[in-house]
Parts: structure tokens; sequence; C-alpha cells
């Protein structure tokens, strides 16, 4: 995915591969909107062998190319990710929350809907329901 062009899939290719960065077979994705254009987005999240994870979110223009919209590439642990509108504007934020389980938003981003987002801090956050992750 080096030139942010998702391959091709064959009828032998599976979600798996496709999605699975470091080629562990471990990771997490999903499908959402997250510049409000109303085409589906990519979320993924990958662990290492460690455990730690890698997020990168890319948005696509509808025409199988994707480009990236954010990531967290400092590998600090950040594992689950929910989608949430912060700020009541009708479209998706994110939060990240860490892996020990205690419940607290590592970081949270902003999307201003166009597709930028903004870094907030993430005690400003009401911590979203994460008990079904």
């Amino acid at each position: 995915m080096s030139d942010n062009t998702m391959p091709e899939i064959s009828e032998d290719a599976t979600v798996l591969d496709i999605l699975d960065v470091d080629g562990d077979g471990t990771e997490e994705s999903a499908l959402v909107d997250i510049d409000a254009d109303g085409k589906g987005d990519v979320m993924v999240q990958d662990y290492d062998q460690d455990g730690e994870a890698e997020s990168i979110a890319f948005d696509t223009d509808g025409d199988n190319h994707y480009e990236t919209a954010i990531s967290d590439t400092d590998q600090n642990g950040e594992a689950d990710t929910v989608y949430f509108d912060e700020n009541a504007d009708g479209t998706h934020d994110i939060a990240f929350v860490d892996d020990n389980e205690d419940g607290e938003i590592d970081s949270a981003y902003v999307n201003d809907g166009t597709g930028e987002w903004t870094e907030i801090d993430p005690a400003s956050v009401e911590t979203p329901d994460t008990s079904a992750l």
C-alpha cells in the first residue's frame, strides 16, 4: 500500500491480506465516513508482535484511491479506537483508548468535516462508553 492505492482483490485475496500492515496476522479495522463525503473510509489498527498498536486512517476519493488522513505511528500502545461526534457537527471524531483497560482516552482528534483533524486534550473529552470493546 505504499502508493496509497488499495490492491486489486482477487478470488484468493482476503481482507486479512490487505489490511495486515506488518504481516503478523493481527489487526482491527473499521469502515467509517471520516470526512462526511458519503464515501466509506478505512480505519486500520495493526499490532506488532510486541502488542504495540499503530493506527492509520485512509480517506477514499471514491475511485479506489486512498490517502493517509491521520495516523499514530509512534506505536505508543493506543489500541481501541472509538468513533463519536465530540463537537456535535455531524462528523465522526476519533478517540484512541489505551490498551491497559483503564478506559482513559490517550488521545483524541476532532474532524472538521473536510478531512482535516485537530488533536484535542483528551481530558476535555467526555469518556465514550467503551465497554463493548
